[in-house]
């Protein structure tokens, strides 16, 4: 496989599975008070963000690498995604496919045009920073 693409697994695969936790326990505590499908979908976005940078934050703080990368490395990326991409693309999941498949499908979908601007920042940096842990 190639080391790349390695690396990124290593750096996001963990954040992405609690994620994906914080997806079906966001929109089914949501769920219980609201039943709209839509402010669903916002609970379900929050809770991949508490599970996704909770990881991330510990990551990084344990590795001690400067807070100011997270914020760079996602900043761009997540103010479009946390209120327009993210809700949008798991509503759209949920009413295509239910909510257990739908919240699956519409956080990949979601994923796919996160990531894009997240690792060619992720890279920018790696390669435009010191040695330091980002590098990694």
């Amino acid at each position: 496989m190639n080391k790349t693409l390695l690396r990124w697994i290593k750096r996001y695969g963990p954040p992405e599975i609690f994620g994906i936790i914080g997806v079906y326990v966001g929109y089914f505590l949501t769920e219980q008070f609201s039943h709209i499908t839509w402010i669903d979908a916002y609970g379900a976005a929050f809770g991949e963000n508490v599970g996704f940078y909770g990881v991330i934050l510990f990551q990084r703080l344990r590795a001690k690498e400067k807070l100011w990368h997270v914020l760079a490395e996602f900043g761009p990326a997540e103010f479009l995604d946390s209120l327009i991409l993210r809700p949008a693309t798991l509503f759209a999941g949920v009413g295509f496919f239910g909510p257990i498949l739908g919240l699956f499908i519409g956080k990949i979908a979601g994923d796919i045009v996160f990531y894009v601007p997240v690792i060619l920042t992720h890279e920018f940096l790696k390669k435009h920073t010191k040695k330091t842990v980002i590098n990694k």
